[in-house]
């Protein structure tokens, strides 16, 4: 890295840099389907709000920075690499949407979290176990300060499938277009 007068902006793109070397990589290994994940709002997770306002906005713009970053980083692969399938997968908005409409997904909180679940990794805190808790894990997007819960990843892997799906189908339709238009 640069150094520490660089912008973000500046410091996001040395790092994709850094990180398309190693796309790169794969691809001449024989990779030939990239999902580029965006950040997350980290900045309105407990980690973010507890920053303060004024960081916890500089960390959301940050954020938009990084993800902007990694979205041109990866246009600039994809339309290089055309018989390469790619996705970028925006988490950002899909967490802010869940995190807005939670009680829609059946969650009852979308920024705190309950501590218990360091005690309990691999079970399913419920009222008996961390009454403290307002329900079972499941109930929480956050599953500690910065990471979601596991709720939230089955959230986040199906819009996943479904972005996939999307892709493969306007890709079959358009090359179902091009080999009628050539008879």
């Amino acid at each position: 890295m640069k150094g520490l007068n660089q912008t973000a902006a500046d410091a996001f793109a040395e790092l994709m840099s850094f990180l398309f070397v190693e796309v790169k990589q794969l691809y001449k290994a024989g990779a030939r389907a990239f999902v580029f994940h965006t950040l997350g709002p980290y900045d309105r997770s407990m980690s973010g709000v507890q920053l303060g306002k004024d960081v916890q906005e500089t960390l959301r713009r940050n954020i938009i920075t990084y993800n902007d970053e990694l979205s041109r980083s990866a246009n600039e692969f994809c339309a290089k690499h055309l018989d390469a399938f790619c996705l970028i997968h925006d988490t950002y908005n899909l967490t802010s949407y869940v995190m807005d409409h939670f009680a829609d997904y059946g969650f009852k909180e979308p920024v705190k979290f309950c501590p218990e679940y360091k005690l309990h990794p691999t079970t399913e805190v419920d009222e008996t176990t961390a009454p403290s808790c307002i329900g079972p894990a499941s109930a929480y997007v956050w599953r500690d300060r910065l990471h979601p819960s596991w709720r939230f990843h089955e959230i986040w892997a199906q819009d996943v499938k479904l972005e996939i799906n999307k892709r493969l189908d306007s890709l079959a339709l358009e090359a179902q277009t091009r080999l009628s238009h050539s008879r």
